[in-house]
């Protein structure tokens, strides 16, 4: 399932929106329509998704490039990442004629005052975190009133709680993943997994 949803901070606009009519509107729209009316209706120029490039982020993606290719679309480097996951983003973005892929990294001047060695993540995890998803995120979205994510419902209690249904959730997209990368011919994310107790090594796993 996906998410349309509010951030955090949203504009005096988005502020007051009541989601109780764009609820009862959603329920009877599918994903597509979903998608397109946040987009071109409700939040025109107002709104992004947020796309780790993960093998489920296929069918969410190609959404987006069907509706409206320009859209930007965010991924966060934390500067850890695989060469292979960089080259798969490269590979969709091409594929999918997306035109507005935006990756966002930690602050330098933040990783040079907490992280000079890049070993933040052996010694306090929460604060590597914060460094290096946290605040880059919060930035990366920032000018933003609405995100479209593939987060499900189960991962942020909070968020389950805050809106309603219908509004946190585009229905039935990630039971055409399998579909969709076999009839659009979308490339498969290759997973990289630890190989051994070097971090640095790893092996390739095609999904």
């Amino acid at each position: 399932m996906t998410q349309v949803a509010q951030t955090q901070a949203p504009s005096p606009q988005v502020a007051g929106l009541d989601l109780a009519p764009l609820n009862a509107r959603y329920e009877t729209m599918s994903a597509q329509e979903i998608l397109r009316h946040a987009i071109h209706e409700q939040f025109v120029d107002r709104i992004t998704i947020v796309s780790s490039f993960g093998a489920e982020s296929v069918i969410l993606l190609h959404m987006i490039s069907q509706i409206e290719p320009s859209l930007p679309v965010i991924m966060l480097n934390t500067g850890k990442l695989f060469g292979e996951t960089l080259r798969y983003r490269d590979r969709l973005q091409d594929k999918l004629k997306l035109t507005d892929v935006r990756t966002n990294f930690p602050h330098p001047d933040d990783l040079l005052a907490e992280d000079p060695k890049g070993g933040l993540w052996q010694r306090d995890t929460d604060a590597c975190c914060d460094l290096r998803k946290v605040r880059p995120q919060a930035r990366a979205v920032a000018p933003f009133d609405a995100l479209i994510t593939g987060r499900k419902r189960f991962q942020t209690a909070s968020t389950v709680s805050n809106c309603p249904k219908r509004f946190q959730t585009v229905s039935n997209g990630f039971k055409r993943l399998q579909t969709a990368q076999t009839v659009q011919d979308c490339p498969r994310r290759p997973e990289t997994v630890p190989h051994g107790s070097n971090p640095k090594r790893s092996q390739i796993v095609q999904k």
